[in-house]
């Protein structure tokens, strides 16, 4: 009997574990944060991007590669076709969807007149790791990380942007869940589940 209670407690205790959060920051100094933030240029990510408007909505999975000012996004459907591939940098921007490749010089302005999709692809690279300039209006939650973010500047188009799940990624904590919220378009809703960060 005691070596049944013995198991039982065991198989608790692991299920217990398996079930814990992850841990949480604590003590974050937002400006030394910040400061890494900026530094952190050269990154990778993987995970979904979801997009609703008054008509269109689609779920895709994303692959994202950023170098310094340059960037590549590739979208792909749950069975592995490439949706839409797009190359970015200081000179030029290149998109190529259905077998088409289009070029601009603003990537947000070039994905939004071939696909009709208004999603800010110049600021995302600040906004999707969670850093911020000083015009934003910002609101941190308790740990010293955003919660919630209002951009101005006058590219940024009235979004509306929220952060959760963190996680610590070396010596910085980043998020896996971002969504935006378009003011002066409503109904313009993206949603971005980020399933890993990577270093490059």
């Amino acid at each position: 009997m005691r070596l049944h209670s013995g198991i039982v407690l065991l198989v608790i205790l692991f299920l217990s574990a398996c079930a814990a959060p992850p841990p949480s920051p604590e003590n974050i100094e937002i400006s030394g944060h910040q400061a890494k933030l900026t530094e952190f240029v050269n990154w990778k990510i993987r995970g979904r991007l979801a997009f609703k408007s008054e008509t269109e909505k689609f779920s895709t999975y994303m692959n994202w590669q950023q170098s310094e000012d340059a960037f590549e996004l590739k979208l792909s459907s749950t069975l592995g076709i490439t949706l839409l591939e797009m190359q970015s940098d200081e000179n030029i921007t290149k998109l190529e969807a259905d077998d088409k490749k289009y070029q601009g010089l603003n990537a947000s302005q070039l994905i939004k007149r071939v696909t009709g999709w208004n999603i800010p692809m110049t600021s995302l690279p600040l906004w999707i790791k969670g850093q911020v300039e000083p015009s934003d209006q910002v609101e941190w939650n308790d740990n010293g990380l955003v919660q919630q973010l209002i951009p101005v500047c006058f590219d940024c188009g009235q979004w509306q942007i929220s952060f959760s799940r963190y996680k610590q990624q070396g010596d910085l904590w980043l998020p896996h869940q971002i969504t935006l919220q378009n003011q002066q378009q409503v109904g313009n809703t993206i949603k971005i589940r980020i399933t890993s960060w990577q270093k490059t």
